[in-house]
């Protein structure tokens, strides 16, 4: 998998644009800057040797005491890496095992946030079934909760945490039309195929569930206005996109793509 970063900040800019791009290559990761500039090549696989193949995601940046760091999820990891505005070196992995029955937890979608002096990271286990948030530089913990089914994208918004799920909630015991997925049973429809879809509303201090809202199917990239006032969820299944009020925490309206 290629993944190509456009670093603006290194060009005199204020804010950080990160583009992402799959080739099935499963080799190399690029640092581009912008107007196709590619000014390094990070090669993963000489530092992540857990047969990451092409599971790279979640890329983030985050700048501390002058220094640029980057962030993004393999296999079982995350890796940060520090930018010297020339090249970057690994300089810690943060493990995440697999909880029983699965075979890899894959770390996808980050927000890092400062808090209480601290530089925390909250990350989705696409194949847990879990978000965690832990300390960067230490590693620590600080709490792992579940969320739905096959957590994909997660945003802040209003101090609340909004997680994608993209095989929905996890089935009550009363529901008879499931079917195995790769991390759990899913909730489908007389075709087989998965018909739940939610966005988990979680308090990032605990990590507990405040709400679980029904959106389309496949929910998986989510994002925040300027103003946090709403959240908005591509849903890759039914072609449209739920738009969230983040007081209430509901849907305010569907736009489709079609």
């Amino acid at each position: 998998m290629v993944v190509a970063f456009a670093m603006m900040t290194l060009v005199g800019c204020n804010e950080v644009v990160n583009e992402e791009t799959s080739e099935n290559t499963s080799s190399d990761s690029l640092l581009a800057m912008p107007y196709n500039k590619i000014i390094h090549r990070f090669v993963l696989r000489k530092q992540d040797k857990s047969n990451s193949m092409n599971t790279y995601s979640g890329i983030r940046w985050f700048e501390e005491n002058n220094k640029q760091y980057l962030l993004w999820g393999t296999r079982n990891n995350v890796l940060q890496a520090s930018w010297d505005g020339k090249t970057a070196s690994v300089e810690k992995v943060y493990n995440f095992q697999a909880k029983k029955g699965v075979r890899a937890s894959i770390p996808n979608e980050m927000v890092v946030r400062k808090e209480m002096r601290k530089r925390v990271v909250y990350v989705v286990l696409n194949d847990n079934d879990e978000v965690v948030k832990f300390e960067i530089g230490s590693g620590k913990i600080l709490w792992k909760k579940p969320s739905g089914l096959a957590p994909y994208g997660v945003v802040m918004a209003n101090g609340k945490l909004y997680v994608s799920n993209w095989s929905g909630m996890v089935p009550q015991k009363t529901t008879t039309s499931t079917a195995g997925i790769p991390w759990e049973n899913a909730t489908v429809d007389r075709f087989g195929t998965v018909a739940s879809g939610t966005v988990s509303v979680m308090n990032p201090e605990t990590g507990n569930i405040i709400k679980e809202i029904k959106t389309g199917l496949h929910p998986n990239d989510i994002i925040t206005n300027p103003r946090q006032s709403y959240v908005f969820v591509t849903n890759g299944n039914d072609d449209n996109i739920s738009v969230i009020d983040t007081k209430t925490d509901q849907i305010t309206e569907t736009l489709s793509v079609r």
